[in-house]
């Protein structure tokens, strides 16, 4: 008669104390991966920032060559509009001063303070208003 080997079924603490380490390791990872992940949600943010700011350089590179190209044109009218108000200045410097002439023709004028710098005179009797910029 042959004897059949027995089988002593394992001990269930011992497989669990065996499965711990391996248990602990599996959680380990777990993290390190969660870990990466954030790092690498973290890039993809900084690199979307980045290439946005990127762009905008951009625009404002191209708005700036064309507010420079706009830029002569733009001095021509300031030149042109400068040499008309010296003309005008030119004007009212080469004008007698109608309070002079006023006088002179036997008006009465008067002048006052106003905020606007008005200058009052009478012509005939009747009140006119006169602005002092063409005086």
């Amino acid at each position: 008669m042959k004897q059949t080997p027995t089988v002593t079924p394992p001990n269930p603490v011992a497989v669990t104390l065996q499965l711990i380490p391996i248990l602990a390791a599996l959680i380990c990872l777990g993290y390190y991966i969660l870990d990466w992940q954030e790092k690498f949600a973290k890039l993809e943010q900084r690199q979307a920032a980045t290439t946005a700011a990127r762009q905008q350089l951009e625009e404002a590179q191209k708005s700036t060559v064309a507010a420079e190209a706009r830029l002569p044109e733009a001095r021509a009218q300031l030149a042109q509009a400068l040499e008309a108000h010296r003309d005008d200045l030119e004007d009212i410097e080469a004008a007698p001063d109608f309070r002079e002439s006023a006088k002179a023709a036997g008006l009465k004028v008067e002048e006052f303070e106003h905020k606007n710098d008005l200058y009052a005179l009478e012509v005939r009797g009747q009140p006119t208003t006169v602005w002092n910029w063409l005086v």
